[in-house]
């Protein structure tokens, strides 16, 4: 497997994710255009592995902080609303 499709396909499987916990459902398209990039970042690796590699990995950080859609949070700020949500209070536990 090449190096770069790691990062590409946790990319997708992130943001397929996100959108399923935010009610938007399965979004299929998010699923077959991360097939097309990982192919896309395969071929461009072979090209120029030094650029591809830390390319792949900016992806992946770009799709973590930053919206897709208005309306639609990012991962990062979907993850903390349900780890808030989730955390026990510990004052309460102390009782």
């Amino acid at each position: 497997m090449a190096d770069t499709t790691g990062p590409i396909v946790l990319t997708g499987a992130v943001t397929t994710l996100n959108d399923y916990i935010q009610g938007r459902g399965m979004q299929w398209r998010t699923v077959l255009a991360t097939g097309l990039a990982a192919g896309v970042f395969v071929m461009f690796e072979k090209a120029n592995r030094d650029l591809a590699v830390p390319m792949a990995w900016m992806v992946l950080i770009a799709s973590l902080i930053t919206p897709r859609k208005s309306g639609v949070q990012p991962p990062v700020q979907t993850f903390l609303a349900t780890w808030n949500r989730t955390t026990p209070d510990p004052r309460r536990m102390a009782t």
